[in-house]
């Protein structure tokens, strides 16, 4: 049976990538419909992301929540992440931070998917990192990626070894979002750096590379 996440809080992050030197074209928006999985719906409507925004949850809600004080909330550093000109067989990176304000829930997790993989028209990818061939990383397993020429794109979590990375869940192949962040029990704020790194063949079609990375958010009880 499907359950139906309606108290959630969602963050969309545009992912952008300048091959060489062709521009970026801004997005005003990040717009999203339905994803479901084995176990969950999501709901969503337009989101606009800007810089520092903060996610409450909905004071409706707060009761549901069990919350007191401070409410329930999601803080993402930024919106967009640009990678620049990228070389390559040369490891490109950016980071964000992602804060969570869990005082007054009984606990929480963070997850995260990725639309698709970056894309360029008309549908050239750059592929989820696998990371280095002898232990192959998955959305769920990070194992090292330290090879110029293991390809892809992937992130690391601080708290964990800088060398270990691995992909993010990819929706346009049917996978689940990953949890990436949780805690039980009541909590003041927490941050987390979560580190993008890229890597190109260099045989990789020249363009601007985009696709959106998103983050979810739900109150434990």
């Amino acid at each position: 049976m499907k359950k139906s996440l309606t108290n959630h809080l969602i963050f969309s992050i545009l992912i952008g990538l300048i091959s060489l030197i062709s521009p970026i074209r801004p997005v005003p928006a990040v717009r999203a419909g339905e994803m479901t999985g084995g176990d969950y719906i999501i709901k969503m409507g337009t989101i606009n992301i800007k810089t520092g925004t903060t996610l409450p949850v909905p004071k409706e809600s707060a009761s549901s929540f069990g919350i007191i004080g401070e409410p329930f909330s999601l803080t993402v550093s930024t919106g967009i992440v640009d990678f620049g000109t990228v070389k390559p067989a040369a490891f490109a990176g950016n980071s964000l931070d992602l804060t969570v304000n869990g005082a007054g829930v009984g606990g929480y997790y963070v997850s995260v998917i990725e639309d698709h993989p970056l894309t360029t028209k008309p549908d050239i990818t750059i592929p989820d990192t696998a990371c280095d061939p002898s232990d192959n990383c998955t959305p769920t397993h990070a194992s090292p990626w330290i090879s110029s020429l293991a390809y892809g794109f992937g992130y690391n979590l601080s708290g964990t070894d800088a060398t270990y990375f691995r992909p993010f869940a990819n929706n346009a192949a049917g996978q689940n979002p990953v949890v990436i962040i949780s805690r039980r029990g009541r909590g003041e704020k927490t941050s987390t750096k979560l580190t993008f790194r890229l890597n190109v063949p260099p045989s990789q079609i020249s363009g601007s590379y985009q696709n959106t990375v998103q983050f979810i958010a739900l109150p434990a009880y």
